[in-house]
């Protein structure tokens, strides 16, 4: 049976050789059709969406120049199912189309929100002023006092919605910490290439940073950061009154933690009332053995 004796349209040509030029990609998507075809898919009910369903939900009449859109997108945005006994004939969305409506959903590419910074009911761990959060195109929290930046960070527009400054605040700690996390595993969180490592001696101490080596994207941070999360070091800070999954990093930086170089690698010790717990580091970051000390 034909696609057109299925009301297909004339949609007969062999599906297009996938991979397209990032130029080629964003000159398709410019075509206001084809961006809604991209939509209709995303927003079907069904895995497959057949050609009259994406018509109907685009809205357009004429079929030859609707299916004329279809087409230019097969390919690269949307690929084509064949039909059997089971199910019709249709199409359903590539990865790349999956990306472009998120990307559109989440705000990144068509939306430029700005928040005034508003303080949130959280205190600077060096000079106990007001904390602020703020949005403009990328998340921070800085005191109002000291000036001192605790966090900055891409965050999309998307994650503003519905939230208060002590929402955004909280969204955009969890936001960056799972990510860092993420590049600090050598893992890209944007592009899911590999990350370089680099150190950096500051005055507040050595910080890392992860540079992903495809599509850049940097994530820095204090050495202490990297290990919260290890049991060893979260069962001590337990044990101290400190939840590591319940406080946001601008609480956690008033942890009292020295950074000293060791044999190959770091040294990091945590200090509290009960007492200290070494954590050996390697060169690359990673935790190769605690100790308690005192």
């Amino acid at each position: 049976m034909s696609d057109r004796s299925e009301g297909e349209g004339t949609d007969t040509d062999a599906e297009p050789e996938a991979g397209l030029t990032p130029a080629a990609a964003f000159a398709l998507l410019g075509e206001p059709t084809r961006l809604a075809i991209v939509r209709a898919v995303w927003e079907a009910p069904e895995d497959v969406v057949t050609f009259s369903a994406i018509r109907d939900r685009v809205g357009t009449e004429d079929t030859g120049r609707f299916n004329y859109h279809l087409g230019k997108l097969r390919g690269g945005f949307v690929r084509k199912v064949e039909g059997d006994e089971h199910a019709a004939a249709g199409y359903e969305l590539r990865q790349a189309g999956v990306e472009v409506v998120r990307a559109v959903l989440a705000g990144v590419i068509n939306e430029a929100p700005v928040r005034e910074a508003t303080a949130f009911g959280a205190a600077c761990p060096d000079c106990s002023g007001d904390l602020e959060v703020s949005y403009d195109g990328h998340g921070t929290v800085a005191c109002s006092d000291c000036g001192t930046v605790w966090m900055h960070n891409e965050f999309p527009p998307a994650g503003l919605a519905g939230r208060d400054a002590q929402g955004l605040a909280r969204a955009l700690d969890r936001w960056t910490r799972h990510r860092s996390l993420l590049a600090f595993d050598g893992i890209c969180p944007s592009c899911a290439g590999e990350t370089a490592l680099a150190v950096e001696e500051t005055s507040s101490g050595p910080f890392a940073e992860r540079v992903c080596e495809h599509c850049e994207h940097a994530s820095r941070a204090p050495f202490w950061a990297l290990v919260v999360h290890h049991p060893d070091v979260a069962g001590f800070l337990h044990a101290n009154g400190v939840e590591v999954v319940d406080r946001p990093f601008w609480e956690l930086a008033a942890l009292e933690v020295g950074a000293t170089a060791g044999d190959e690698g770091f040294v990091l010790r945590f200090r509290a009332d009960g007492g200290t717990l070494r954590v050996d580091l390697d060169a690359d970051l990673r935790v190769v053995g605690t100790a308690r000390e005192g």
